[in-house]
């Protein structure tokens, strides 16, 4: 039987475009920044297999089967995805990912907003909706004045993609917190009344695939930072050699 919030079809419908268009932003991030064409299709494809599975996580508990009710599945699934992107984000990045890009995915972030818009509809506590929605589309809002204010300069600045990265991994902390603190845990401390079900479908699908892709372009986007800086102060060497010496 599927595992549905009764959400609004606003909620449903953005969380849908959102959760369609990320497989293809791979495509677009890898491709722009000139990396192989081999690499940037086996990234979209193995996103797209995860987006169907963290479709099926959220509405049908697919993956009951290993994890059972856990309400800490977030979790699980974001570190999952944090370690193996951290492992290979030397060979990710190349020879250069654009920071632009990378950068441009957290404009997706106001999308939890939805959260709020869920609380008015009595569906999620207030303590766990707020926090994130508004602390999305404040990550959101730092991100598009990132790239408004350097739209003209050849590079962003160090600092500025530090900004974004920190602002969006606190919301994020906030938000697993809130949520984990609400739901039916243990560890429950709020909305005894009423816990959390933000896990189920439609917003399910955001902690449980949308929240990890982000943070998986906050790696990217320091380690390109990385990149960048070791590239400006490093002699010039053969791209094998760098990627060799970066791993």
């Amino acid at each position: 039987m599927p595992n549905e919030l009764g959400a609004a079809f606003i909620t449903e419908i953005a969380v849908l475009m959102i959760w369609a268009f990320a497989p293809y932003y791979f495509f677009i991030t890898f491709r722009e920044s000139g990396r192989p064409l081999r690499l940037a299709v086996i990234l979209t494809v193995v996103t797209g297999l995860w987006a169907m599975w963290g479709f099926g996580a959220s509405k049908y508990n697919v993956d009951s089967f290993l994890m059972g009710d856990f309400p800490g599945r977030p979790f699980v699934y974001l570190l999952l995805a944090a370690a193996i992107v951290w492992a290979f984000r030397w060979q990710l990045v190349g020879d250069g990912l654009s920071q632009r890009l990378l950068i441009a995915l957290q404009l997706c972030r106001p999308l939890g907003l939805v959260f709020v818009i869920e609380h008015y509809r009595g569906n999620l506590p207030g303590i766990f909706a707020h926090p994130a929605g508004w602390g999305d589309l404040l990550a959101g809002l730092v991100a598009l004045a990132v790239l408004v204010a350097f739209r003209n300069r050849p590079a962003i600045p160090g600092w500025a993609v530090i900004t974004v990265a920190v602002v969006g991994l606190l919301d994020f902390t906030s938000a697993f917190f809130f949520g984990f603190t609400s739901s039916a845990t243990p560890l429950q401390l709020f909305s005894f009344d009423a816990p959390n079900q933000v896990l189920a479908y439609p917003t399910g699908i955001i902690p449980l695939y949308l929240v990890p892709i982000a943070v998986i372009f906050h790696i990217l986007s320091i380690t390109e930072l990385q990149r960048a800086n070791r590239a400006a102060t490093e002699p010039a060497q053969p791209a094998a050699v760098r990627e060799k010496a970066m791993v």
